[in-house]
């Protein structure tokens, strides 16, 4: 794992939820876009929410290594009493998602990415949908084969964005860089006849501004988030997994409006604070960095960022493990 440059007058100290939370794991700050749909349809719960800034971007880690330190994160994470692991990130999921699940079963292991596909599936009404994701994520050609699952027939174009997560992570989403970067990929699906267009990354909706002003107006743009939250949520009920009792967390109703005019997504929380969860946020890298981040945006980030530090992660690597080291010989072939 690298050692990051962290802010040393950041490094507070912070306490875990006391009962079992669920645990979200993106490779930075992206992830609060699925984060703030969890708090919307599951107030109740508590989160542990876990950005791995100092390893962004993923799409740019080989297998290997982005097994390491996603695993390592989600064992760090049932350790630490997670009932459930919410991959916040579609590259995680379309190279690893089987991998991650035998590591950490029977750990029930959500993917954001099988959200994405159904939700595609969901919206579009001429079986002709674009995609847009990471290198790493349109390689793995996962949403196309689940897709066709559905829709044998769907036209499907796909399209990597290299440059949009680094842009998200600072903070960059109304610079120059970045409308040029979105009226560039915008081009490429001008003559392409789709109605509907997924974001396969979960830092893209930080850029849905942008997207909507370069793609014709029947363009359908679909962030699975939502989808995602309700899912997560219905599973969990379905295992009786849910709260019965609302506890007194460390949010309040109007910490639920974390999202935001960038992403047009916002949360419409009406409830007390004796009835919402516990959120932790933490990230590998600069808490400072991560948060002025995510308040550019998403406007506004409810809680304290605190430094979840790389040297204790590295004790929980899956290589150390007899099963971790066999996933690894594995993903190495």
């Amino acid at each position: 794992m690298t050692s990051c440059k962290t802010n040393e007058i950041y490094q507070a100290e912070y306490s875990l939820p006391d009962r079992p939370f669920i645990g979200v794991l993106d490779s930075g700050v992206g992830g609060l876009s699925v984060q703030a749909r969890f708090l919307e349809s599951i107030p109740q719960e508590d989160y542990v929410y876990v950005g791995d800034s100092c390893h962004a971007a993923y799409s740019d880690r080989s297998p290997a290594e982005l097994f390491e330190l996603s695993g390592s994160i989600s064992l760090w994470l049932k350790d630490k009493g997670a009932k459930a692991i919410a991959l916040a990130c579609n590259t995680i999921s379309s190279t690893l998602i089987t991998e991650i699940r035998s590591l950490l079963a029977p750990l029930p292991v959500y993917s954001i990415l099988e959200a994405g596909v159904t939700a595609a599936v969901k919206y579009t009404k001429t079986n002709k949908i674009g995609i847009i994701a990471t290198a790493a994520t349109t390689k793995s050609r996962t949403f196309e084969k689940g897709i066709k699952k559905y829709l044998p027939d769907a036209k499907i174009i796909s399209v990597a964005c290299p440059a949009f997560v680094p842009l998200v992570e600072k903070g960059l989403v109304s610079s120059p860089a970045a409308t040029r970067a979105v009226k560039e990929i915008c081009s490429l699906f001008s003559d392409k006849d789709i109605d509907t267009l997924l974001l396969g990354c979960t830092h893209y909706p930080a850029l849905i501004p942008l997207l909507r002003k370069y793609l014709p107006d029947y363009i359908e743009i679909v962030d699975p988030a939502a989808h995602y939250a309700e899912t997560v949520a219905a599973d969990l009920e379905q295992m009786h997994n849910l709260p019965e009792k609302l506890p007194g967390g460390n949010l309040s109703s109007q910490d639920l409006h974390v999202l935001d005019p960038h992403s047009e997504i916002l949360t419409h929380g009406n409830t007390d604070k004796h009835e919402i969860g516990k959120m932790i946020l933490l990230t590998t890298g600069d808490p400072i960095q991560f948060k002025e981040s995510g308040v550019s945006l998403f406007g506004r980030v409810p809680e304290p960022v605190f430094i979840l530090d790389n040297a204790e992660l590295k004790t929980f690597s899956p290589l150390n493990t007899v099963h971790g080291r066999a996933l690894a010989e594995q993903i190495a072939k």
